[in-house]
């Protein structure tokens, strides 16, 4: 019997008692994140352990990218989050649009794979919303 991904993942969370959640994408969360800094709230004060559980999560994904081959194998985690926040801070600050935000995206996501996997050009970006 086939079965979608959000059903399965949907029934995972269930047996494990999970009863609500709260999610936002990347440009969600980047929004959300910069409205609380501007704020002075301290996230890791409020929520201890959220973010190194966040960026555990995305260590073990850049792992199994690394191992996949799709992702260099010279990156490390802290690479990727300099990049992130970096990039959060230049689209945010910059005013720029949805053509900077895919632009900075795709000029990150081209120099994390490995040389052969490139975009031939910035247009062939998708959008990050």
């Amino acid at each position: 019997m086939k079965m979608r991904v959000a059903d399965y993942i949907a029934e995972y969370l269930e047996k494990k008692g999970v009863r609500a959640a709260f999610m936002l994408s990347g440009g969600g969360m980047m929004h959300l994140m910069d409205a609380l800094g501007q704020q002075s709230f301290d996230l890791q004060k409020a929520v201890p352990g959220l973010l190194a559980e966040m960026w555990n999560a995305v260590g073990q994904l850049l792992e199994q990218a690394q191992q996949a081959g799709t992702v260099r194998g010279d990156i490390q985690l802290s690479h990727v989050q300099a990049l992130v926040s970096a990039a959060c801070t230049a689209i945010e600050r910059q005013d720029g649009g949805d053509e900077l935000e895919r632009i900075v995206w795709t000029v990150i996501s081209d120099g994390l794979r490995p040389k052969e996997a490139k975009h031939d050009a910035v247009e062939s970006a998708p959008s990050v919303k």
